[in-house]
């Protein structure tokens, strides 16, 4: 019953990261979680298929092995899960304090600097596209004009476009 637990936790781990892939501020802001989560599900995978076999095996060593290697995971998924909340906490904390240090006109911080430079870039570049035509609202509209593209390499760009149509607003700060 434990291994079958510890595999269904493993499946779970796994889902968890394929639908979290969808997130693209997760994806900017958070990209150590991606591959934490997917390390975490397929330890997870082998260690109730391990647990299985040793309990079809009827293999006492072997149990013995998955149930101390079950008890090291437990305690590192939980000490991990625990810091990965303070570290997101913290990043989205120094994110709002820099936001809030650009509204009142001080100079931009380290946490949010390289989104709002994004922003700003791709400001540029929509003004300078909407000069050969002034009817285009959007970025997306100005890939048959000629000049600066920057936006199109940008990381940023999903995360803009999904806050634009998603909430109705556009920028960072």
């Amino acid at each position: 019953v434990g291994a079958t637990l510890v595999f269904a936790a493993g499946l779970l781990l796994v889902a968890f990261w394929h639908t979290l892939q969808a997130s693209h501020a997760a994806t900017i802001f958070e990209a150590s979680l991606f591959q934490s989560l997917l390390v975490a599900g397929i330890a997870a995978l082998v260690l109730g298929a391990l647990g299985a076999v040793a309990a079809c095996c009827k293999q006492r060593c072997l149990l013995c092995v998955y149930a101390w290697a079950a008890l090291l995971m437990s305690a590192s998924l939980a000490s991990g899960s625990a810091l990965l909340s303070l570290q997101v906490s913290s990043t989205a904390t120094s994110i709002e304090l820099d936001c809030q240090e650009v509204q009142a006109g001080e100079s931009l911080g380290q946490s949010a600097g390289p989104s709002q430079r994004a922003y700003e870039g791709m400001q540029a570049d929509l003004s300078f596209c909407r000069q050969s035509n002034p009817s285009l609202l959007e970025l997306g509209a100005c890939e048959n004009t000629t000049g600066s593209a920057r936006w199109k390499q940008s990381p940023y760009w999903a995360l803009f476009q999904g806050a634009e149509s998603s909430y109705g607003c556009s920028g960072f700060c």
